[in-house]
């Protein structure tokens, strides 16, 4: 039987709130669709959750690895409905909002609709300080900024998606960066999004959220989905910024003006060489993990996959490491010969940055070789 629309509400012990949460949405549906179903995730509450969200009507399935992404990728392989709708089940979210969100979907064809808390709706005691005036417009900003979505608030848990959307957005998080990779990737794959105000309320319950930590979650989770941005467009400019300089300077200070530049700034031009160096490899790996692991489309990363091997890797950094070594030690063998005269501080310093970068290519070779075998492990 088709099934027009699913509600989909995680739980952890929320035996305070869940029944009514399960009773507002099945009067909601009864309205707006005749076919609908209420699916309730158990994610190991120590309550009876599970059992009042049953005798109320809802589907109760059980989702042992805890999270606030494992329950709702347990509760989208169930869910059987052409939309599928999702709300926590501890009071906070009006589901009377159905309604407006799948009227918004059917006559503006929305794939997917997201709540925006932050207007006059929100209840001043809803929301903790720390993430009104912070966490959540901070992480929302930067998530805007790094992946050019217009969504306002990046983690209400309020949202109407359609099935064969979120099938195709292949998420993999099982924590609360669930609920930013669902917008970044929204994005990445244009997908039609919307936006509704919403009210938000307080708790009935104690809440789950811890702030640092899943702050930090959703953060660092950004920060693997966005590396030209953060890593490979400054890696270059650093880099390339770096080489010039050390070009310039590679036979001895020169005279602009009244000004000699010398041995300062080429210590300045080799950091620079060696943190672009660096910020390009994370980069990359960073990409690499994003579309092996999480299941990111990146028809280039998957090409260069094929090309940048761990052994090339070692053989480039090894002429970069050795080129450099044996470069310093003909400087040291000369100043030696010289009885410790005049030592090739521009040539050395040189030297010692394609040391240095030499190594770090050998040892995130190394990195990448990790990489691959959390792959494997993830297939597997």
């Amino acid at each position: 039987m088709t099934i027009e629309i699913s509600v989909i509400i995680p739980c952890f012990n929320e035996a305070a709130t869940i029944a009514t949460c399960v009773k507002e949405a099945k009067k909601v549906c009864k309205i707006i669709a005749e076919t609908y179903e209420i699916i309730v995730v158990d994610n190991n509450s120590t309550d009876n959750s599970g059992m009042l969200a049953q005798r109320t009507g809802a589907l109760v399935i059980k989702e042992t690895t805890q999270g606030y992404g494992a329950a709702y990728k347990a509760g989208f392989v169930q869910a059987r409905g052409k939309y599928i709708f999702m709300a926590d089940g501890d009071g906070t979210y009006d589901f009377n909002y159905i309604q407006s969100f799948y009227a918004l979907a059917c006559h503006k064809r929305y794939d997917f609709i997201i709540g925006n808390r932050f207007n006059k709706k929100l209840n001043k005691y809803a929301m903790k300080p720390l993430h009104q005036y912070i966490g959540n417009p901070l992480l929302s900003a930067t998530l805007r900024f790094l992946f050019k979505s217009k969504v306002k608030d990046a983690h209400c848990g309020m949202r109407l998606i359609k099935k064969k959307v979120i099938d195709a957005m292949h998420l993999t998080s099982t924590g609360m960066e669930f609920a930013s990779e669902m917008i970044i990737k929204a994005a990445k794959q244009k997908i039609k999004t919307g936006q509704i105000n919403i009210s938000y309320h307080p708790r009935k319950t104690s809440s789950k959220l811890h702030s640092f930590k899943d702050g930090w979650r959703h953060l660092r989770f950004m920060l693997v989905f966005s590396p030209t941005k953060l890593f490979f467009l400054p890696g270059i400019f650093i880099s390339i910024l770096g080489a010039l300089v050390m070009l310039a300077l590679v036979n001895g200070p020169i005279q602009i003006g009244k000004t000699l530049i010398g041995v300062h700034l080429l210590l300045l031009g080799s950091l620079f060489f060696i943190t672009g160096i660096q910020l390009l490899l994370s980069g990359y790996f960073l990409r690499v993990l994003a579309v092996n692991y999480f299941q990111e489309r990146d028809t280039l990363i998957k090409q260069l996959q094929k090309k940048i091997t761990f052994e090339k890797g070692v053989l480039i950094g090894s002429v970069g490491f050795g080129f450099g070594l044996i470069s310093g030690l003909i400087i040291l063998l000369r100043w030696l010969i010289t009885n410790h005269g005049k030592l090739d501080v521009y040539i050395g310093i040189i030297a010692f940055t394609f040391f240095i970068a030499g190594m770090q290519i050998i040892l995130n070779s190394f990195y990448y070789i990790s990489i691959q075998a959390l792959t494997e492990s993830k297939r597997n």
